[in-house]
Formats: structure tokens, C-alpha cells, sequence
């Protein structure tokens, strides 16, 4: 009889949900919306819709047995998935509602929990370290002991160089360089969508199946969050569609609690006070870009605890079936090169390989001392199998940035700098074209590769070359049944 009951039910909702008698309309959000509304920060990401009059219902299924979630709208309308919420949300114009907002895993709860300490230690406690430069506070606690954070300048966006400085980086910003679409719905038939194009052809290059929902963005979370390894490019600032397209995630800026915490034995790390559902943008990696001379010094004199290349060209490269990554100079200097032949196409001859150079060594007759996380997903290989040598696509940059570049977060930085190694991570890597398509300079954005619970720490893969450094070791402890042992 009860099971009876629940096929029963589901077809009047069904009924309910194609009723033409009742067309959604923008006051539909208003008729049961909450009239308070917290303070940026001070609620879980997920617990907003309800907050304005949404409903959350978990119901368990006895036959088949699984456990799903629905959403009930203001108006009384249930929404089953995303795509119910998108088009919902669409109907109604609703300007402070996003459908990453909206999660149907059973398993991760909206509760919102305090940022507060919770012992009695009367350590550090700081509401937000950014100083407001980031859409939500970002809270610093210490529960272990009495240290304080070392004194950096909080950055939420990447820069270029120093005041004063006078090395400069060839690099173009102009709008007028991007590729833009001029969807008219906020991008919701991607097929038309030049941006999403962009995404499709970068995957597509790597062997990846043409299927939408496993390709860039799907309801602004990743859609492949287990081995991201094609660059995504995000809708920007001359595209026509609005804040509420799915393919807009990173320049919307952080929207989860993070918390930067003491751990144990591994210094300062990143956790979130609410659970994250799979694919959610967590943050990104800002600091300052350096050029591969200016890395392997600051690195050297400094430290490079927190140095990241920006490697996307040659993980990609390498990841092609038949790439010839190592071209000799000689060809590209040559005039076939330069002009082509007769018909114009480019000479097919491959170039025997030229000599390899380690990824940093540089101009410059600095000792090989200095480590490099990946910012793409790159395997830790062991001992210096992953070498570079110079780059075919590089070197049409120019001769003198022929080589990676880098970030480096030492003085100036954000959230991102203090997420620790893992050999199994919670996070991905996901390189992110969103100011520019220049391939030398991808965003660094961090998505989560599973569901995660409140309070665990957040934790990425450095992908450090071991034995890259000579007569450096560093021992790993990130304690995951599959750890590696070492760092370098």
C-alpha cells in the first residue's frame, strides 16, 4: 500500500510541476521570501535559498531504496535537479539566487555552522584576514598554540610585478583579444555558446568525449572534477549574458566560509565551516607572476615553499597522442618556418630533439635549488623524469619567454597559499581562462573533487619532481593510505 502510495504521489507532483495553470513569474520568489537577511559571511552558501522561502526535503525510498532531494519553491512548485532550478530562476528574474546554491546530495547538510574557536585556548582569532577584498570573510583561528600568522599582504587577484620595479611582462589584457558570445538566455544551449566552443575544442583535443555535462562548466560547478586536465573558458566581460550563467564562476569570487586554521605537524592550513558539494569552486592561487629567471631567484634567496608554475601548456602538450613537444631552433628561425611554403601551409618535417634543460633552470648560473608545484594535473613521476625542454608554442612568444612562468605567493597572496599537500587531495587543479586567452597565463582555481564534510582540511597534490632538488628532502605527512612518502 505504501508503495502505492509514493507512485501515486509522484505523478500529481508531476502533474503539479506541468501545470499550465500556473506560470511562474518573479512574484512567485516574493510571496513566501524571508524578510531578514544575514550579513554577507554569516550563512552557509547553500542555506541561502532557504532563507528566501525555499524548501529542502530529503525523502527515503523504500523501493528502489536510494534517498532524493527536492526543493520547494515559494510558490509551492518542486524542483527535482538543477535544470528545474535553473529554469525556475529564469522564470522568476531572480538576482540574488544562483543554482550552484542548490544541491541535491543527500549527504551534505546546510547547516550553518560558527567560525569561532571552539576550546577554550585563548589563541588567535581574526574575523577576516582579506580585510574585505574577498566576497566573504575569510576567519584565521589557532587552537593549537600561540603562533601568529607571518605578515603578508592579502591579494585576491594576481599582479604583475613590484612598485618600482622595472621588469616588465609581455602581456595583453585588452578585451578587444577575447573570444565572446552573444547568447541571449545566459548561455543555456551551450552548442551556441563561443566560450563554452572554446572549452569543447580544448577537451576534445585531449581525447575527451563529446558530452556536455562533462565538459567545462555544468550550473557553475566542474563538471569533470576527478582528473580536470583541458582549460576551461569562462564567459567574460564582452559577452552578453548576465551574472546568473553558468559558465561565470571564478569572477563571481569566493562564496564558501573558508577558514585558515593550525594544524598539528603541518603549519597552517584551509578548511571550510559547511559541507561543499562535488565540483564547487573553492578559491584560486593569486600572487605575483614571475618570469622563469625572476622564479629561480626569488626562489633561491626567499624560499619556494610558495612557488607554483603556471605549466599548462606542456602538461596539455604532453598529454596529445604523437605531440612533438621538443622542436630545435633552428627550424623555428627558419625562413620555411617564418613564411611556409609555397601554398602557404607550414613545413610537416619534425625537428630532431634538441637538448634537454631542467623547467627553471634559466639564463641565469644559479644552482638548480628550487622546488615548483604544478598548477596543472601532472602525476609526481619520480626522480627528474619530468624534465622540459624548450617548447615549440613558447618559443613563438618570443626567445626570451621561452620558458614557464610562475606565481609566487611568499609576500603577497590569498587563501590559496596556505592549502597543504595531500598524495590523496580533496581538490582538483583546474587551469581557467577568464581576463585572457593567453596560455601562458591561466587562472589557478581549485575545485573539490568529491563531497566534503565541515571542518576537514583542504588539501591539493603539489606534484613536486622528486629528487629535482638535489640534497633536498622533504618528508610528506599527509598520513592518506596512499602517501608517497616525500615531498622532494
Amino acid at each position: 500500500m505504501r508503495r502505492l502510495w509514493w507512485r501515486r504521489r509522484r505523478r500529481r507532483s508531476r502533474n503539479v510541476l506541468l501545470d499550465v495553470s500556473h506560470c511562474c513569474s518573479p512574484v512567485c520568489c516574493l510571496s513566501r521570501a524571508s524578510s531578514v537577511f544575514s550579513v554577507p559571511g554569516s550563512l552557509n552558501y547553500l542555506a541561502v535559498p532557504l532563507e528566501r522561502g525555499f524548501e529542502r526535503e530529503i525523502i527515503k525510498r523504500l523501493y528502489p531504496a536510494k534517498t532524493e532531494v527536492y526543493y520547494r519553491a515559494p510558490c509551492s512548485r518542486r524542483l527535482r535537479s538543477l535544470s528545474d532550478v535553473a529554469m525556475y530562476l529564469n522564470f522568476v528574474l531572480s538576482t540574488d539566487l544562483f543554482v550552484d546554491q542548490f544541491c541535491f546530495d543527500p549527504s551534505v547538510s546546510l547547516v550553518s555552522r560558527s567560525a569561532r574557536k571552539t576550546s577554550g585556548n585563548d589563541g588567535l582569532f581574526i574575523e577576516d584576514i582579506s580585510s574585505g577584498k574577498e566576497p566573504v570573510p575569510i576567519s584565521c583561528v589557532n587552537e593549537i598554540d600561540d603562533d601568529l600568522l607571518t605578515e603578508f599582504e592579502y591579494k585576491s587577484t594576481r599582479f604583475w610585478r613590484r612598485d618600482g620595479d622595472p621588469t616588465d611582462i609581455d602581456f595583453s589584457s585588452d578585451p578587444n583579444f577575447l573570444v565572446c558570445c552573444d547568447c541571449p538566455n545566459d548561455c543555456e544551449d551551450k552548442t551556441k555558446c563561443a566560450c563554452y566552443q572554446l572549452s569543447r575544442e580544448s577537451a576534445l583535443a585531449l581525447g575527451a568525449k563529446d558530452k556536455a555535462q562533462d565538459i567545462g562548466f555544468a550550473y557553475k560547478r566542474l563538471a569533470s572534477a576527478r582528473k580536470p586536465k583541458s582549460a576551461v573558458y569562462e564567459c567574460n566581460s564582452r559577452c552578453k549574458c548576465s551574472s546568473r550563467c553558468g559558465n561565470r564562476v571564478l569572477q563571481s569570487g569566493i562564496r564558501l566560509r573558508l577558514q585558515v586554521f593550525k594544524t598539528l605537524n603541518r603549519g597552517w592550513g584551509v578548511r571550510c565551516l559547511d559541507d561543499i558539494p562535488k565540483g564547487a569552486f573553492v578559491c584560486t592561487y593569486s600572487g605575483r607572476i614571475l618570469t622563469e629567471e625572476q622564479a629561480n631567484k626569488d626562489g633561491y634567496r626567499f624560499g619556494d615553499e610558495y612557488l607554483a608554475e603556471l605549466d599548462h601548456i606542456e602538461v596539455v602538450e604532453k598529454l596529445k597522442d604523437g605531440y612533438e613537444s621538443d622542436v630545435s631552433e633552428e627550424l623555428l628561425s627558419s625562413s620555411n618556418w617564418a613564411s611556409g611554403d609555397e601554398d602557404g601551409e607550414l613545413p610537416r618535417k619534425i625537428a630532431k630533439r634538441t637538448e634537454k634543460r631542467p623547467s627553471f633552470g634559466g639564463p641565469s648560473s644559479l644552482p638548480r635549488g628550487v622546488a615548483f608545484k604544478s598548477t596543472s594535473y601532472r602525476q609526481s613521476t619520480g626522480y627528474l623524469s619530468f624534465v622540459k625542454s624548450i617548447n615549440k608554442t613558447r618559443l613563438l612568444f618570443g626567445e626570451r619567454e621561452c620558458g614557464c612562468f610562475a606565481v609566487d605567493a611568499k609576500s603577497a597572496g590569498n587563501v590559496g597559499r596556505f592549502l597543504n599537500h595531500s598524495c590523496s587531495p580533496n581538490l582538483c587543479v583546474q587551469n581557467v581562462f577568464v581576463d585572457t586567452h593567453d596560455l601562458r597565463f591561466p587562472t589557478v582555481a581549485f575545485f573539490s573533487k568529491r563531497a566534503i564534510r565541515a571542518k576537514v582540511e583542504l588539501t591539493w597534490d603539489y606534484s613536486y619532481d622528486i629528487g629535482s632538488v638535489p640534497g633536498k628532502i622533504v618528508k610528506c605527512h599527509c598520513n592518506s593510505s596512499v602517501c608517497r612518502g616525500r615531498l622532494l
